[in-house]
């Protein structure tokens, strides 16, 4: 079948290629201009998440607030100077004609209103009567030490280390953290004046205020995680030029590998189509914007590229060796490896495919795209570019140029450098110049060193020519091939001592690999020095057990029966004293927990506006005044702003009030940490819900919040991880005995993989990675990866053994033929994939360092185990065996 279909293709050699053109330019209008707006979820659903996104659309008090960390110069933020420059930066904030005009009104039971920030400054100011610069440096450090004395260090925003000088009554902290609160509509739209849009608006706004405060001299800011989209979008800009270093130094071994610069140039070609491929057809199956999708499947599509351009020229190329004609060579090089591309094409696709089970958004749209950027690398660069290679030697008739080495290598490392840029445009920058010199490439680094060799060239000897069915000519192989091929043999006769040390490596990498924890981390997406993760290292050092991440918990009750509300009151006091260091405490030694409507409630009543637990059906109208005049004290002062009360409570149908009350977990960067507070907290929520629902049987409660989705994301990510591994390896041992009609060679293809996958997952404990959103992509690609090497080695076994005279000889030929065209392939795209490995954002470096890892343990089982287990397995060298 494989012979037929590399005849028909070679006999239609320009129609095939012409299609090729034709397909890249109808894909080339869907990769421009059907990119969805549409960003794919990397959540798996559920409750958590459910009320998660409720709190979002019910409490529309339409505020946006920007945390920051101030931290001290002289180890000391209560000082004169210090306070001065904190207020000097607050005023001018407010100022600021389009900043200011953004802020919302900010109330303090003590001082009143002010506009967006109230710091310990405002109160210091405000008690002294004076601004701080017209009053002495021993004034303003016991008026605001008062002031912490009256609010609590915590309630100030002092940090963990502040302390007090109980002789003179000062207080002394590091650092002071605040908040901004803005307008969400008018932050949106100063933000995208920037040209930012959506979450990145609010993302730019946040930063700008960020620079207003970094004017201080005495003191430095940090945003708290206020730009974690503007951080990503950065980092990944700052990898594409290793990424683009990765595809240049492919490309320059693919020349080096094959010493010709007609394979470097259409194997370049032939990743750009890929490229426009891959991106044209994602986009013509609706997938959705992803990070994932952007960046990771286009990097692992050259793993695979490379691979099947290795096999196909190769074969090519050995054919040409033993003197056939380029049409003859190609017809009989694609005939025999055709086989293998499209058992390692159908198995590959099928483990991707297998990601499609995890119900995770955007790990399906990972398997799919991946399974059909495996098509396309089967038909470009496993039969398009071998097509294009045989028809410029046919075309060329072994012309030359004086001195064409030089002309060689020089237009080598510029193909490779112009398709660098190329491929960094259309994957990251400009799409449509992308494709622009994409067509640049083709006429600039083919068409023309065509022409110029046909009309100036000179001919050169031809190989002599055998007939169509002459044989391998094995004993005039270079050092590579004689090498590779007695390694192979040596781990197959060498079997009983080669095998039990594989087996007893991979017991103890297999131990390791099933204690890979699933985690996310900042620090493993982006580089540590960006501000982003420095402001969450402040967070744990300056705040520690006093605050930390919020979690939530999402009511919805008849808040109109006072049973409601007493039931609520009651969850909040008992989860005030539990005795947990995972949650963060008040001044008082409780754990903190704010109340809301508890809170609401009691102001309303305290102030004399309504008893609503005495007078039952109160609730939803005075809720409805508050919202629209706030809640006032005796005296007039504001006490709750309407903008306020609206982010307490929301009503709804059924008689239900949808409310929130908050928590503070410590040490959230530690998955752990969350496991166990969730552990703590899910059965006093349980016990909350039950009491709720006994009032009105349609009531919730649901623990929710960022910590908390996140942890429930990365559990669905390591569960999908555990179902997709042997979907995907139950699929490869099913087409591979379909294919090659033979349980023995199937089961013997299943177990490179697991070796592949052991031998990764073991070295990721180790080294301390964890499993997320793109270390388990890695899992899918190091099962493509191992079934294609498989594959390959064990096809080529088969049609070696019946013509070798015992298996070690076919185990020689195997390894000199597709084992050195594995050690190509690996030592090209590996050799790629470390350069990506020193990229900054920490993603690309673990990808990089893991897939190029993956590549070569891909290659140790196809050259060590696969021997040995193909010697123990098969009986002596016969057809029939074959």
């Amino acid at each position: 079948m494989s012979e037929r279909v590399a005849g028909f293709v070679e006999r239609r050699r320009w129609w095939m290629l012409g299609l090729i053109m034709i397909a890249t330019a109808v894909l080339a209008v869907p990769f421009l201009l059907a990119s969805s707006d549409e960003v794919a979820s990397d959540e798996p659903g559920g409750p958590a998440f459910e009320a998660r996104d409720a709190i979002e659309t019910r409490f529309d008090g339409g505020v946006a607030s920007f945390s920051f960390i101030i931290e001290s110069r002289d180890q000391n933020v209560v000082t004169q100077e210090s306070l001065q420059e904190l207020q000097e930066r607050s005023r001018a904030l407010r100022d600021d004609p389009e900043l200011g005009n953004a802020l919302v009104t900010r109330y303090d039971e003590h001082i009143g209103s002010r506009l967006g920030v109230i710091t310990l400054a405002d109160r210091t100011e405000a008690a002294l009567g004076a601004e701080l610069h017209q009053v002495d440096e021993e004034t303003v450090q016991q008026v605001a030490s008062e002031i912490v004395d009256q609010v609590g260090p915590i309630a100030a925003g002092l940090s963990v280390d502040a302390t007090r000088d109980d002789e003179l009554g000062l207080w002394s902290s590091s650092a002071m953290v605040f908040t901004v609160s803005g307008d969400a509509d008018a932050v949106q739209a100063h933000g995208s004046a920037s040209e930012a849009a959506g979450t990145q608006a609010n993302e730019a706004v946040g930063r700008q205020i960020q620079e207003i405060y970094r004017e201080a001299s005495s003191f430095q800011t940090w945003g708290i995680a206020i730009d974690q989209e503007l951080t990503a979008g950065e980092q990944g800009e700052a990898a594409g030029p290793f990424i683009g270093l990765t595809v240049l130094a492919i490309l320059i071994l693919v020349g080096i590998a094959f010493r010709s610069y007609w394979v470097l140039s259409a194997t370049g070609l032939g990743l750009l189509l890929l490229l426009i491929w891959l991106n044209g057809l994602a986009n013509v199956l609706g997938m959705k914007e992803d990070q994932i999708l952007a960046t990771v499947v286009p990097i692992a599509m050259l793993a695979f590229g490379i691979d099947y351009a290795f096999h196909a020229i190769g074969r090519y190329r050995e054919e040409r060796s033993a003197g056939q004609i380029p049409s003859s060579a190609y017809r009989m090089g694609i005939g025999r490896v055709g086989g293998a591309l499209a058992l390692a094409l159908t198995t590959g696709a099928a483990a991707f495919l297998a990601n499609t089970s995890s119900g995770i958004e955007s790990i399906v749209q990972f398997g799919i795209t991946a399974a059909v950027g495996l098509v396309s690398a089967w038909v470009i660069l496993g039969y398009a570019v071998p097509l294009l290679v045989m028809a410029i030697d046919e075309r060329t008739h072994g012309r030359t140029v004086r001195g064409s080495w030089v002309l060689s290598l020089t237009g080598s490392v510029l193909a490779a450098a112009f398709a660098m840029v190329t491929v960094l445009l259309l994957v990251f920058i400009a799409p449509s110049a992308g494709l622009l010199l994409t067509a640049v490439y083709a006429g600039l680094f083919l068409l023309l060193p065509w022409l110029l060799t046909n009309v100036v060239g000179r001919a050169e000897e031809e190989p002599a020519l055998v007939t169509e069915t002459g044989d391998h000519a094995f004993d005039d192989h270079g050092w590579l091939e004689r090498t590779t091929g007695r390694l192979v043999r040596f781990a197959g006769v060498r079997r009983w001592f080669v095998l039990p040390v594989v087996a007893i490596v991979t017991a103890f990498a297999a131990f390791f690999a099933v204690q890979v924890p699933a985690s996310f981390d900042v620090e493993d997406f982006f580089d540590q020095e960006t501000d982003f993760v420095v402001s969450l290292s402040k967070v744990d050092e300056h705040i520690g057990d006093q605050g930390g991440e919020t979690a939530e918990i999402f009511v919805e009750a008849d808040l109109d029966d006072p049973a409601s509300l007493a039931a609520i009151e009651s969850f909040t006091e008992r989860v005030a004293g539990l005795d947990s260091s995972l949650l963060a405490r008040s001044d008082d030694g409780t754990i903190r927990v704010e109340r809301g409507i508890v809170d609401f409630v009691n102001s309303v009543s305290a102030n004399g506006q309504a008893d609503i637990r005495a007078n039952p059906g109160e609730f939803e109208a005075v809720l409805a005044s508050a919202k629209e005049n706030g809640v006032t004290a005796n005296n007039g002062d504001m006490i709750l702003s309407p903008m306020e009360v609206s982010q307490i409570a929301a009503p709804g149908e059924n008689g239900l009030t949808a409310t929130r009350l908050q928590l503070h977990l410590v040490g959230s960067r530690e998955q752990e940490n969350i496991s166990a507070t969730r552990d703590l907290l899910e059965p006093y929520v349980d016990d909350l819900e039950q009491e709720l629902v006994a009032i009105n049987g349609d009531a919730t409660a649901t623990l929710t919040g960022g910590p908390v989705v996140r942890q429930a994301s990365m559990d669905a990510v390591a569960r999908a991880l555990q179902t997709s591994l042997p979907i995907a390896l139950v699929l490869c041992f099913l087409l591979a005995m379909a294919f090659m009609r033979s349980v023995r060679y199937a089961l013997i293809a299943t177990g490179a993989i697991l070796l592949v996958v052991a031998w990764l997952y073991g070295f990721m404990y180790v080294a301390g990675y964890s499993v997320n959103l793109v270390t388990a992509t890695i899992g899918a690609i190091s099962i493509g990866i191992g079934i294609d090497f498989a594959t390959h080695f064990i096809m080529r076994y088969r049609e070696e053994l019946p013509g070798a005279a015992d298996r070690s000889e076919a185990l020689y030929r195997t390894g000199a033929g597709t084992g050195t065209a594995l050690v190509g392939s690996t030592f090209t795209s590996a050799a790629g994939f470390i350069i990506l490995a020193f990229a900054p954002m920490p993603m690309f470096a673990a990808f990089g360092l893991l897939t190029a890892l993956m590549i070569v343990f891909a290659l140790i089982a196809s050259l060590l185990v696969l021997p040995g287990l193909l010697m123990s397995m098969t009986g002596a060298a016969n057809a029939d065996d074959a």
